[in-house]
Order: structure tokens, then C-alpha cells, then sequence
């Protein structure tokens, strides 16, 4: 993703995350968390707290049964 800082909460990622769904017009029918290094991301912590790097890639896990919304 572009917009992404080192700053940024990981509930504003997960938030960016879901708008590039909309924008494919599909959005997650289920919630999901971000995962690094086989660790659940807090959604208060920013990037910067768990040194996530540019070019670095996180995990995307559907905390249920997951589908996509047409």
C-alpha cells in the first residue's frame, strides 16, 4: 500500500486495507486481523511500535469464516 506510514495504527491500516476492498467492489463480509512475525497486531500500536519496515509484508487472517460480498 502507498499511503502507509510509520505512524499509522494498525486500525488505520486494517481501515485502508478495507477501502482497497471497495475500491475492487468487493468488501469482507467477516472481520480480519493483520498479522507479523506469527503475531496478532494490536490495533492500537502503530507500525514504528512493532519496527514493520517499508517493504515489508504483514498477514491478512479472517477472524471467522470468511467471504466476500459482491
Amino acid at each position: 500500500m502507498d499511503d502507509v506510514f510509520s505512524y499509522d495504527s494498525i486500525s488505520n491500516v486494517k481501515q485502508l486495507i478495507t477501502i482497497q476492498f471497495w475500491l475492487y467492489a468487493r468488501a469482507p463480509a467477516s472481520p480480519f486481523s493483520l498479522h507479523y512475525k506469527s503475531m496478532k497486531l494490536c490495533d492500537k500500536c502503530t507500525l514504528e511500535d512493532y519496527n514493520i519496515q517499508d517493504g515489508t509484508s504483514i498477514v491478512i487472517k479472517a477472524e471467522a469464516e470468511y467471504t466476500l460480498v459482491d
